[in-house]
């Protein structure tokens, strides 16, 4: 067993359910400080028999990582869920596969199969993943970045809370949202106006991920309509363009422009129904100005491209923001643990991204946003 992966075997079924969080917590963290802190560098190939490109290695940042503190893991298990298996030694011996020089951390949609938890169970668990996140990047600062999580929403009163916590208390990144909360309360949500103004007074980068499908079986078990193949593939990049749309729709751009939106995969479809969002949404303003306001706050936003470095996407995206406001990220541990991501930084410059632009895609342009995470020396 590799030295940082040492605590794998508490991640059992009955670890998870009897076990203590903090002593979870304790085995993730026996890792090498020292080793784990200078690596970063590696070209080993990954499983796809890929090698990240000599250029690129050690000089990317992951802007989609996830992790999966005790808690999260523990009451993920009690709720009904499978039980995952990660620990911090994990991501680092994968970026340093990849390649990754550092990784912003954020929660992920929750596990799917699991039962939602409880509002008590939502304020411990927000919590406990936002100190478990500030931990990691107090004994990794060279290697990690953290968006805190609010979760708590759309309570606004303890994402307030939670919020001032996690930026003056813990020094977090920025925050990492959901593309919605409980069964369909969307970002761009108004009742939750004084949660953007606060972010917007502090100039958060905020960064959102899609959640599961709201009309999801968690809430009514075994009545779960949706029996498309494959489902993460569509529906989850599919609830990110609806909060995206919603966002347009209420103007959050115009309201909260210092908030630094990162969209998760490219933004979803979001791309295909600009159009069609100026014509049938349309205030009676006319179809150009319609379309020309959703465009300039399209333009202002960020966006990461896990698994969407394709021709089409990139063209299109290069179309709606500027380079500067694309980022590179693999969704780490989930969506195949990176498995492909030496094969999609290799395609860049064949998907559309000019040249002269790759270096910044891949790291640059996550620098400006998160300038702790600068090379020194």
């Amino acid at each position: 067993m590799n030295a940082k992966d040492k605590g794998l075997g508490w991640f059992t079924r009955r670890g998870f359910l009897y076990g203590s969080s903090a002593l979870l917590t304790g085995a993730m963290f026996r890792v090498s400080s020292v080793a784990a802190q200078e690596a970063g560098t590696g070209r080993e190939q990954a499983k796809s028999g890929v090698a990240t490109p000599a250029s690129m290695a050690g000089h990317v940042i992951d802007v989609h990582h996830h992790f999966l503190p005790p808690y999260y893991q523990q009451l993920a298990v009690e709720m009904g869920g499978e039980p995952q298996h990660w620990t911090p030694g994990m991501s680092l011996e994968r970026m340093d596969t990849i390649g990754i020089q550092a990784a912003v951390l954020s929660i992920s949609n929750w596990i799917a199969g699991a039962k939602e938890p409880t509002a008590e169970q939502i304020l411990r668990l927000c919590r406990e993943c936002n100190d478990f996140g500030a931990k990691m990047v107090q004994q990794y600062p060279r290697r990690f970045g953290f968006l805190a999580s609010l979760m708590t929403l759309p309570d606004v009163d303890a994402s307030l809370k939670e919020l001032e916590y996690a930026m003056d208390t813990l020094k977090a990144d920025g925050v990492g949202l959901m593309s919605h909360y409980g069964p369909g309360a969307y970002l761009g949500d108004p009742a939750m106006a004084p949660v953007y103004e606060e972010m917007n007074r502090r100039g958060v980068v905020a960064f959102v991920h899609p959640a599961n499908g709201w009309y999801d079986y968690r809430f009514e078990p075994g009545k779960n309509p949706v029996k498309l193949p494959s489902l993460g593939a569509a529906e989850l990049p599919i609830d990110t363009t609806r909060a995206l749309l919603n966002c347009l729709g209420e103007n959050v751009a115009e309201k909260y422009p210092n908030i630094k939106f990162i969209w998760a995969h490219g933004g979803g479809g979001m791309l295909m129904l600009l159009c069609r969002s100026a014509s049938v949404t349309n205030d009676g303003t006319g179809y150009e100005p319609m379309y020309d306001r959703l465009s300039k706050a399209v333009s202002s936003w960020y966006y990461d491209l896990t698994n969407t470095i394709s021709p089409p996407a990139i063209h299109g995206l290069l179309a709606a923001a500027p380079a500067s406001h694309l980022l590179f990220g693999t969704d780490i541990p989930r969506g195949g643990n990176g498995r492909f991501s030496p094969d999609l930084l290799a395609a860049l410059p064949s998907a559309g991204i000019p040249d002269a632009q790759i270096q910044n895609v891949i790291g640059g342009n996550a620098q400006t946003l998160f300038p702790r995470l600068r090379q020194k020396g």
